[in-house]
């Protein structure tokens, strides 16, 4: 996948089996597929299929966009295999894509798996949901399947599991788990593993681990990549959270 933001006057894209997802700001986008004509307003979001090549032109002055070009694959496996997505070619979206469409944007431009594969299911759901089939979860209480998965992102936590084998852990379908774990534990699953990797860090540092070492052994991905979620969530570097638990050295005998 490939995330795209800027500002522009025209445009021409001709997709090869990929979908571009988007949002525009600023100032009306006017969008020519085939012989239909489109008007985006800004802060609406829309999903073009890769069906027709599309142009693009603002009427008075540039606009401002943000763009996630996928893959049909990767749209296909976020819906479980479970919906046709050319059921809807050239749909404009209702303003409630705009968070997704964001979200999505902001999980690419991250690198984390996680959160990609979680902000993908739950924009392929929010466009081609009326397509989709909902399938059963199987027998057990979803309280139990939940905690079956979080298990598994404890157990695991400096590793990049996927949401299909947390989907799996539970025994859902991956849209449905993210829907009911964010419901469950109050974040989606992404933003609870980051909390579980900063607690590790913090006890590490508590307990005099270097911080290029906690940044490995607690999954991220560099020592800048802790800094960042660190100084951002305590308000604080990870060294000089680590300086606050030093002991002193023991005063010199100057008999």
């Amino acid at each position: 996948m490939l995330a795209l933001s800027g500002r522009t006057t025209t445009y021409s894209f001709s997709p090869v089996d990929e979908f571009v997802i988007g949002t525009t700001f600023r100032a009306p986008l006017v969008v020519r597929r085939s012989r239909d004509r489109h008007t985006l307003l800004p802060g609406q979001s829309c999903v073009w299929d890769p069906e027709h090549v599309h142009t693009g032109s603002a009427p008075a002055a540039g606009w401002s966009a943000q763009l996630v070009i996928v893959p049909a694959c990767e749209l296909v496996e976020a819906l479980d295999d479970d919906v046709s997505l050319a059921c809807r070619p050239g749909r404009i979206t209702d303003g409630r894509s705009r968070g997704a469409v964001a979200a999505l944007h902001r999980a690419v431009r991250s690198r984390d798996r996680l959160a990609i594969e979680v902000e993908l299911t739950s924009v392929a759901h929010t466009m081609f949901s009326p397509c989709s089939r909902l399938r059963p979860t199987g027998p057990r209480a979803a309280s139990e399947r939940l905690l079956a998965a979080r298990d598994l992102l404890v157990d695991r936590l400096a590793e990049n599991v996927t949401l299909a084998e947390l989907a799996a852990a539970a025994g859902m379908d991956r849209f449905h788990f993210s829907r009911q774990f964010k419901s469950s534990f109050g974040q989606p699953p992404h933003a609870y593993r980051l909390g579980l990797r900063l607690l590790a860090a913090q006890r590490a540092l508590e307990h005099g681990s270097p911080v290029a070492e906690v940044a490995v052994t607690s999954g991220f991905f560099d020592q800048s990549h802790l800094h960042r979620h660190f100084q951002r969530r305590f308000g604080l570097s990870p060294a000089r959270y680590a300086a606050a638990f030093a002991r002193p050295a023991p005063a010199e005998d100057s008999r």
